[in-house]
């Protein structure tokens, strides 16, 4: 290969390889945004949620009771506590309120129970729906994310299916200018053989004749 065609096929390579790291860099870029752009939008939908449940905290705060409703028998056993106390059968009355104390507690357990109940379920309902979203934002984000693999991979073998060509190109083209000069030298050589080999007949046809003529001038001399 002559030092033009190396040049010419060096150029070509380093040109390809400019292009390449071009779009590497141009996708890392894009990447990058890609990355920042995604964390921000989970960010905000943490904080959104993160709002949406304290919201729902404050509603079921002033929304459950918070004096406990007691229980039909509570209120009979305290009744008959009071009826007992006034007719000074304290005895009578001291072991009415035990059990009234029991079933007070019953009755705060019984509220309590119910009350994180409403809270639990309302927050799993609304953490399911959290979860949706999350997983939607997350779905999105990979989509993206595949999609602009897919285009860097297609772009990249665009440039690189592009240099294959003017690889070949070149290539022939190179063969092709080869391939003159070789017919251009051969030509050339078959030219000055040619000229040589007529040089020579002639050299040859120039003497023969002077043979000839040396002769017919000696025969004339001998008949005078």
């Amino acid at each position: 290969m002559s030092k033009k065609h190396q040049f010419e096929m060096s150029s070509l390579e380093t040109l390809y390889k400019k292009e390449y790291e071009d779009l590497e860099n141009y996708y890392n870029i894009r990447f990058n945004d890609l990355e920042s752009k995604s964390r921000e939008m989970e960010e905000s939908l943490n904080i959104k949620h993160q709002n949406e449940m304290n919201s729902l905290y404050d509603k079921l705060d002033e929304k459950l009771p918070k004096v406990i409703k007691y229980s039909k028998r509570y209120l009979e056993l305290k009744s008959q506590e009071i009826s007992l106390a006034k007719q000074q059968k304290y005895k009578d009355a001291m072991l009415v309120k035990k059990k009234c104390e029991e079933v007070e507690i019953e009755d705060k357990d019984r509220f309590l129970k119910e009350k994180t109940e409403k809270v639990k379920a309302q927050s799993i309902k609304t953490a399911n729906k959290h979860l949706i979203e999350k997983n939607s934002l997350k779905k999105r984000i990979e989509t993206d994310y595949e999609k602009l693999k897919k285009e860097k991979t297609s772009q990249l073998d665009v440039l690189t299916h592009k240099f294959k060509n003017k690889k070949s190109e070149l290539e022939m083209q190179q063969k092709m200018e080869v391939s003159i000069t070789e017919n251009k030298n051969l030509l050339k050589a078959k030219t000055t053989t040619g000229k040589l080999k007529s040089k020579q007949f002639i050299f040859a046809s120039s003497g023969t004749l002077s043979n000839i003529n040396n002769t017919y001038s000696s025969s004339k001399k001998a008949d005078g």
